[in-house]
């Protein structure tokens, strides 16, 4: 029972850091196609930049496949601690299982392709390869979320829930893009100079990412919620509020990005 509950407790706590990996990959695409233009005939970034980029972005993805393949033994141990024994060809016909061994490969693909482009960052063949890659990525994710289980509007729930993790990826992201931007400025010229204009260009993509976490995350909040009670009666109401004060903060730096932008 008690290597069960320790089990149970680091399927949960991956979890959170395998958000965080997803994060920093999709949210690292996001930032070198919109603000380092890297699609482009003279992409916004030098060189330097854009390595920088790609190396957040290769980080996040060899720590999502290895938390990915880790929580999928780590599940096993809990059906193995429930029933006494691991049924491993039926484990492994769970949409469950699937879902997050198509996490755990493409990651590990995106990691490949990451490393290439450090070689080669303005190939454009190996950026159209990550972003194909990418995209099932996201669409992996509707079959890991609560919204599986349920049997009422389970279809928009999943839509739902990984367009929210989606614009949390490209917002949470961004900023580990501006903190590594920031590093690189004390090395790097090229880097202070763009300081400035990526800061306001991420601006309105934060703006865009947080209109789309409200827009998605107020009716998650209403159909898992259901009531003032649950809000504060349950462990994922917690969870909500806990989030809720977490979108405060991030607002109030949003603010002093703004300003900082303007001036």
């Amino acid at each position: 029972m008690y290597m069960q509950g320790l089990a149970n407790f680091i399927d949960d706590f991956l979890g959170g850091l395998i958000l965080i990996g997803y994060g920093l990959v999709i949210g690292s695409l996001f930032w070198s196609a919109l603000i380092l233009k890297v699609w482009s005939d003279e992409p916004l970034g030098s060189p330097a930049i854009i390595r920088r980029s790609l190396a957040v972005l290769r980080c996040g993805s060899i720590a999502l496949a290895v938390m990915q393949g880790v929580k999928l033994v780590i599940k096993g141990m809990v059906l193995w601690g429930v029933l006494g024994e691991l049924p491993f060809a039926d484990y492994a016909g769970t949409v469950q299982f699937q879902a997050g061994f198509v996490r755990f490969i493409l990651s590990m693909g995106i990691a490949w392709l990451g490393g290439q482009l450090l070689a080669r960052p303005d190939n454009r063949n190996l950026w159209n390869g990550l972003t194909l890659l990418c995209v099932p990525l996201v669409i992996a994710g509707a079959w890991l979320v609560h919204a599986v289980g349920r049997f009422d509007h389970r279809e928009p729930l999943m839509l739902l829930t990984i367009l929210h993790q989606l614009a949390a990826a490209i917002w949470f992201g961004g900023v580990a893009q501006l903190l590594a931007l920031w590093r690189l400025g004390y090395q790097d010229e090229a880097a202070r100079r763009f300081w400035p204009p990526a800061i306001v260009r991420f601006g309105f993509l934060g703006m865009a990412a947080v209109a789309l976490l409200l827009l998605t995350g107020l009716p998650l909040a209403i159909n898992y919620v259901a009531s003032w009670e649950g809000l504060v009666g349950t462990g994922y109401g917690s969870l909500v509020l806990t989030k809720v004060f977490l979108l405060g903060v991030a607002l109030g730096f949003a603010y002093i990005n703004h300003r900082a932008g303007k001036r």
